[in-house]
């Protein structure tokens, strides 16, 4: 598994859930600092800037995952509101530019928004019922089709996750 942006908020939970499943995984920081953490935790670190977009081909071409997942973020830690405005801006342009590179390792393709909590439930999905490939997972938009991810996964994007 390739999980790009592993030491973030939902990437980490994620990166271990994974380890603990039996994956191998790969994950992302684009803080060097941050290597050894996603070592020791058994992830094998990328260190990688997701806005230059030959480098990010290069590294997932080199590892050939079986799955991409898209976990990036650039948020402040523990969400800091003092800090949320100028994360803001910062957090768009990596999820545009970012997922666009991301996203480009894969296919040419653009990419709208989903709900959180109905992306988390496609990996799910994908992870335990498709045989591989690349789904797209969005909202209903003009630039990317759900079909398969529907067809073939029975997903929605309107799912949510139960609450404990």
């Amino acid at each position: 598994m390739f999980v790009a942006g592993a030491t973030g908020v939902v990437g980490a939970p994620l990166s271990s859930l994974l380890l603990d499943a039996g994956f191998v995984v790969y994950g992302t920081t684009r803080k060097r600092d941050r290597a050894a953490a996603l070592q020791a935790y058994g992830i094998r670190p990328v260190v990688i800037d997701v806005f230059d977009g030959r480098a990010l081909r290069a590294a997932v071409t080199e590892i050939a995952p079986w799955a991409v997942i898209h976990q990036l973020t650039d948020l402040p830690l523990d969400l800091n509101p003092a800090l949320m405005a100028e994360a803001s801006i910062r957090n768009a342009r990596l999820r545009e530019e970012g997922t666009r590179n991301l996203v480009a390792t894969q296919e040419p393709t653009g990419a709208c928004p989903v709900h959180v909590e109905a992306a988390a439930w496609a990996a799910l999905l994908a992870l335990r019922y498709s045989t591989g490939g690349i789904f797209n997972v969005t909202d209903p938009c003009a630039q990317v089709s759900s079909l398969k991810v529907k067809q073939e996964l029975s997903w929605d994007p309107l799912s949510r996750l139960p609450r404990f």
